[in-house]
């Protein structure tokens, strides 16, 4: 899921805030190895699957996005190839 392109995107519709807050970048996870995952392999698709219908019920923002990008709802349809 590429989150930065909608940033992006949402950054030239959307108002800068009127207070800008120095944010400091506080690294709390190991960089991921998705060649190292073996939920990504095409022979565990099902196992992908369940895992997304899990999390997917537990967080509704999940399954928003899971829904909409790649839709006709998709902001950035047509801009990225989407």
């Amino acid at each position: 899921m590429a989150i930065d392109e909608y940033v992006e995107f949402m950054a030239t519709k959307m108002r800068a805030r009127r207070w800008q807050v120095d944010l400091v970048h506080r690294t709390t996870n190991k960089p991921r190895n998705k060649t190292g995952e073996c939920i990504w392999d095409d022979a565990n698709a099902e196992v992908r699957d369940k895992v997304l219908q899990i999390v997917t019920e537990i967080d509704d923002s999940v399954g928003f996005c899971h829904m909409c990008i790649g839709s006709e709802n998709d902001l950035l349809r047509g801009m990225t190839g989407g």
